[in-house]
C-alpha cells in the first residue's frame, strides 16, 4: 500500500468529520464510510456536536472551504473498499478510500479502524492532483498481479459471489466459502449532471485475490465469468479511463 503524498492533510475525529460532511453535503456520510457515536444519550450527544460544530468554526479557512465545497458537490468521486476474507469482522482489515474532484482541486479521504466495523477512529484527508486520483485510491488497496487464469479458479470466484457493494455484510457472509484472500470493489461516479449529456455515470469493478495467483476483477453487474487477470496498475488504468470519460461528459 502507498500514502497520498499529497502537501495538505487534515486529521479528523470521527465526528467532525461527519459533522463537515453532514453540515455541507447532500447524501450524509459519503461511502463506504462508517460511523457510530459512543455517546449514549440524546441530549449529550447533541451538546457533543454543538461543541465540534465550535471547533470546527475555528478551523475554517480558505483551505478547509475548498475541500467541503469539494466535498459537497464533486465533479466525480472515486470510491474504494478492500477487506481480508480471512477476517472479515476485523475493521483493522478494511481498507475505505473516497477520493473527490471539483475542477483544479482532489482530495483523498481515507477511513482510520474503529473498534467494529461500524465505528470510525477518525478520518485522515489530503490534497491530491485531479489526474492522480485513481493512481492514489488503487495505491491504497493490497498491490497485487494479475491473475493467471482466469477459468482455473472460476469456482472459488462464483463463491464469493459478483455484488461487493455491500462489503460490511456480504464479505462475512461468502468468507468461509472462497478461497480468497484480499477482495473488494472500486467505483467512479459522475458527481451532477451535465449541461449536455443527460444522466449520472456510475461505474464498478470487483476484484478478489487468488493465493498462489493473483488479482481477478469484474465489472459489477456482469457474470464471473467474465472476470480476467488485472494487477494493480491496470485497475489504476481501469479508473484513469472512467475519469476521463466522466470528465469529457461534463466538459460537453
Amino acid at each position: 500500500m502507498t500514502d497520498p503524498s499529497a502537501g495538505i492533510r487534515w486529521e479528523l475525529t470521527d465526528l467532525e468529520f461527519v459533522l463537515l460532511g453532514g453540515d455541507n453535503r447532500i447524501g450524509g456520510l459519503p461511502a463506504p464510510f462508517t460511523f457510530t457515536s459512543r455517546t449514549r444519550y440524546a441530549d449529550d450527544y447533541e451538546a457533543e456536536k454543538a461543541a465540534v460544530r465550535a471547533e470546527l468554526a475555528l478551523r475554517a479557512g480558505p483551505e478547509l472551504d475548498a475541500f467541503t465545497a469539494t466535498l459537497s458537490r464533486p465533479d466525480l468521486m472515486v470510491v474504494a473498499h478492500a477487506w481480508d476474507t480471512r477476517a472479515p469482522a476485523d475493521p483493522g482489515r478494511r481498507t475505505r478510500v473516497h477520493a473527490v474532484r471539483r475542477g483544479a482541486r482532489g482530495y483523498v479521504i481515507t477511513q482510520r479502524p474503529g473498534e467494529t466495523l461500524a465505528h470510525a477512529g477518525g478520518f485522515d484527508i489530503a490534497d491530491c492532483e485531479p489526474a492522480e486520483l485513481g493512481r492514489t485510491v488503487i495505491g491504497l488497496l493490497p498491490d497485487a498481479v494479475a491473475g493467471r487464469d482466469a477459468a482455473a479458479v472460476r469456482d472459488e470466484l462464483a463463491d464469493a459471489g459478483n455484488e461487493p457493494y455491500a462489503g460490511d455484510h456480504v464479505a462475512v457472509a461468502v468468507a468461509p466459502a472462497a478461497a480468497l484472500t484480499d477482495c473488494g470493489f472500486v467505483k467512479v461516479i459522475q458527481g451532477h449532471l451535465g449541461f449536455r449529456v443527460r444522466g449520472i455515470v456510475e461505474v464498478g469493478l470487483a476484484w478478489r485475490d487468488v493465493p498462489g495467483d493473483g488479482r481477478y476483477a469484474v465489472t459489477v453487474g456482469e457474470p464471473v465469468d467474465t472476470a480476467v487477470g488485472m494487477d494493480s496498475a491496470a485497475q489504476a488504468d481501469w479508473v484513469d479511463a472512467q475519469m476521463t470519460h466522466i470528465m469529457t461528459r461534463l466538459s460537453a
